[in-house]
């Protein structure tokens, strides 16, 4: 990837940091899996945010989201400077000094100012309100996959043993917003991802990506009575959910 990422560089992206661009931290912090459940390499290649951390398909939420997403924050930043992170430090560790493109040591992370919420307390607002449609995507683990959608992924007794290993440390993950448009349409999306804390106060690690949507099935809840978007409860409920803006590490 070094030749094609030097390529890439035109000065407008920013500086390159193990696999993604800090110019547009948010939209490339937001891939996830497609379908197999990806795995990590034997030996350190990436920090836990990066794609370069693991091997298998992945997608990029760039591919599906608004094309005038970007034109968008620029003309109203207020929701996107609200909820989405902002980096404060970037802590590259090189292999070879002279070789910025090049491979990475452990120790790579990044200092963000992020707004988080506990991944157990989200999910049950979700519940208990009939406005969001949820999905969740673990990097290693189907524990929330769909057996219907994608039958061939895990046993049932494989994916029961990944909800119960999920289930004893829940309280350990939370949801970091990365991106959205503010609930501005029934199209709307925001994307997150999903961190597990690690022994130091305040680091965290990647372990997923999640999207809440709108589902079609809540239509009454955001539609006015002459059928357009009501943006009001939807917002009211996004923003309820307990979301606190912190510093964090990410390794």
């Amino acid at each position: 990837m070094a030749p094609l990422a030097a390529l890439m560089n035109d000065g407008t992206l920013g500086d390159y940091f193990a696999g993604i661009w800090t110019k547009n931290l948010r939209f490339c912090l937001a891939w996830h899996r497609v379908n197999s459940l990806l795995t990590a390499p034997k030996t350190y290649r990436a920090p836990s945010f990066s794609w370069a951390s693991v091997d298998g398909q992945i997608g990029s939420s760039i591919l599906h989201l608004s094309e005038t997403l970007m034109q968008d924050q620029a003309l109203d930043a207020s929701w996107i400077d609200e909820f989405g992170p902002r980096l404060l430090e970037q802590h590259m560790v090189l292999k070879d000094p002279s070789q910025p493109y090049g491979e990475v040591k452990e120790g790579l992370h990044l200092v963000l100012e992020a707004c988080l919420v506990g991944l157990a307390k989200g999910l049950t607002v979700i519940r208990d309100h009939d406005i969001f449609h949820p999905t969740i995507v673990l990097d290693q683990s189907d524990a929330f996959d769909c057996p219907y959608c994608n039958p061939t992924q895990s046993t049932d007794e494989g994916r029961r043993e990944a909800t119960r290993e999920l289930d004893n440390s829940i309280e350990h993950h939370v949801c970091m917003i990365v991106q959205g448009d503010g609930w501005k349409g029934r199209e709307s999306v925001c994307e997150f991802l999903i961190l597990r804390h690690m022994g130091e106060e305040g680091s965290y690690v990647r372990v997923g990506f999640g999207m809440p949507s709108l589902g079609h099935g809540y239509q009454a809840v955001w539609e006015n009575e002459d059928k357009g978007f009501n943006a009001e409860p939807v917002r009211k409920l996004f923003g309820g959910m307990g979301w606190e803006r912190r510093q964090i590490k990410l390794l």
